[in-house]
């Protein structure tokens, strides 16, 4: 069995062992991977689902030796480096992604809750990962380093840039919350020749007092006017975008600024009446009010995955916690993600959502056959 992903993950070395070896890699990779789709988190359901399966399965791998048990998957997953591991996803992601001019690329980072190694006493794993709204998929992550995960802020900060070196951003625009307004990480997406729209906020007070005091300064501005409606609630939100950076201290700092923008949200809950306003900061290299927007609604897209994964992949509740299992089973998740997401599949009904995919993935095998055909 040779598939597009097992060939991109051929540069990932084994370190098991190899006279000891039962299971291949890529048998331990494909059931693993398979489960997931299914909606099968546990390393136990994993075995379980596997021997229900086997049938399925023996028509596509070697099993001489039988399916896998649950610890031979879970020492796998622990012993593999995750930051190869991470690298061969993105290659593989990177190799099925379509096309896109002047794409949106989102950089959140996500906390797995119960992912850690308790008995050291440690924090919970923390994960960047790029989000490509027009994809609608995972593009990359990278893993805070566990024994300098001592103040996750100031560690993000410095493993930002590394996430946006990995990537092929040329005339994209990368958002990222006011953690990544930071000198060093504007250079960076600059060096990639790509644009930016960086939230501003407490982080930097200088600025954000700045760029408040402009927009107080000049409240005639044009504005992009948008009104939604959703969730309960009647939004209208102001966008409004000045290339004058006259107000600006040490303007200079940030490389490719061209601007800075203001978004006023005002929202009127249908149900009780009751309203609220609020105002959000931005710098951008963008000089153009409708790209500038469209990025910062965009920006919601990997909340949106991080809700998900959360939600159907059950990752905030994983407690995988020992060696490299949680950030390698985070990987295999998003691999899950990224098919079910972009599946196109023509013989179902449109508009379902990732948790139904996985049902029918568990109901119609010829369904399931078509997704994994995608690797």
């Amino acid at each position: 069995m040779e598939t597009i992903l097992l060939n991109h993950f051929s540069e990932l070395e084994d370190p098991r062992c190899q006279h000891l070896v039962l299971h291949p890699a890529r048998n331990i990779i494909y059931i693993t991977l398979t489960a997931v789709i299914c909606g099968v988190r546990g390393w136990e359901e994993i075995e379980d689902f596997a021997n229900a399966r086997r049938e399925f399965f023996a028509g596509r791998l070697d099993l001489s030796n039988g399916i896998p048990s649950h610890d031979t998957i879970n020492r796998f997953f622990q012993a593999i480096d995750r930051d190869t591991f991470a690298r061969c996803f993105m290659k593989w992601t990177a190799s099925i992604a379509e096309e896109v001019e002047h794409r949106t690329v989102c950089i959140d980072g996500k906390t797995i809750r119960r992912a850690s190694r308790m008995s050291e006493n440690e924090a919970p794993i923390h994960v960047l990962s790029a989000w490509a709204s027009e994809n609608r998929m995972v593009l990359a992550q990278v893993c805070l380093d566990w024994q300098e995960d001592k103040d996750k802020q100031e560690n993000e900060i410095l493993v930002i840039p590394e996430l946006i070196d990995m990537l092929d951003l040329k005339g994209d625009v990368v958002t990222i919350d006011a953690i990544g307004t930071q000198v060093k990480i504007v250079e960076s997406i600059a060096k990639k020749e790509a644009d930016y729209v960086l939230c501003v906020k407490a982080n930097q007070p200088t600025l954000m007092e700045d760029i408040a005091r402009y927009f107080d300064s000049h409240p005639g501005l044009n504005s992009l006017v948008l009104n939604e409606c959703d969730h309960g609630r009647i939004e209208q939100r102001s966008y409004s975008l000045s290339t004058d950076l006259s107000y600006l201290a040490d303007v200079d700092r940030w490389e490719n600024l061209a601007a800075i923008v203001k978004v006023h949200s005002r929202s009127v809950n249908k149900k009780t009446g009751l309203e609220s306003e609020e105002n959000r900061y931005f710098i951008t290299s963008l000089t153009d009010v409708d790209r500038a927007a469209e990025a910062i609604r965009k920006h919601w897209g990997v909340e949106s995955m991080h809700w998900s994964l959360d939600v159907t992949f059950g990752e905030d509740g994983s407690a995988k916690r020992a060696l490299n299992a949680a950030v390698n089973f985070d990987v295999v998740c998003k691999v899950a993600f990224n098919l079910l997401k972009n599946d196109g599949y023509q013989h179902r009904k449109k508009n379902m959502s990732i948790k139904r995919k996985m049902l029918q993935a568990i109901l119609d095998e010829e369904y399931l056959t078509y997704l994994l055909a995608k690797l």
